[in-house]
């Protein structure tokens, strides 16, 4: 999606596509991982959560979509020190966007609502094409 940092929007709201998510980041590089993250109310959460890739920083979200997680519910649930709750998705996107150095990987995943959220506001898409 985007270059410094690295930027990857896969939508990971199930067991499968979490363990997808995993597999390809163990062939990419980067020096620090971002991850922002948001689900919808009705998925299995505790069968996905052991399976989120291990993250530097977890930026905590939702989409405009009235199915979204609280991302208060998602924190307590995660358990994670070195994770935000962000109650807009666009504060989310901006703050590990600008956290995150050139050398950095900034995973979006979680929800389709999520990405879909995340590219209408902040990417083009024309001809089929996603861009910047």
């Amino acid at each position: 999606m985007g270059n410094k940092p690295k930027t990857v929007l896969d939508i990971g709201h199930n067991k499968q596509g979490m363990n997808e998510i995993k597999k390809q980041l163990y062939h990419e590089k980067f020096q620090q991982l971002h991850i922002v993250l948001g689900f919808s109310k009705d998925k299995n959460i505790k069968e996905i959560l052991p399976l989120i890739p291990k993250a530097d920083y977890f930026y905590l979200t939702k989409s405009k979509n009235e199915r979204s997680l609280d991302p208060d519910i998602l924190h307590n649930l995660l358990k994670k020190k070195n994770s935000s709750v962000y109650f807009e998705f666009k504060e989310a996107f901006l703050k590990a966007k600008n956290r995150a150095n050139e050398n950095d990987l900034l995973l979006i995943t979680g929800s389709a609502f999520l990405i879909g959220d995340i590219l209408k506001e902040f990417y083009e898409i024309s001809d089929g094409r996603i861009k910047k």
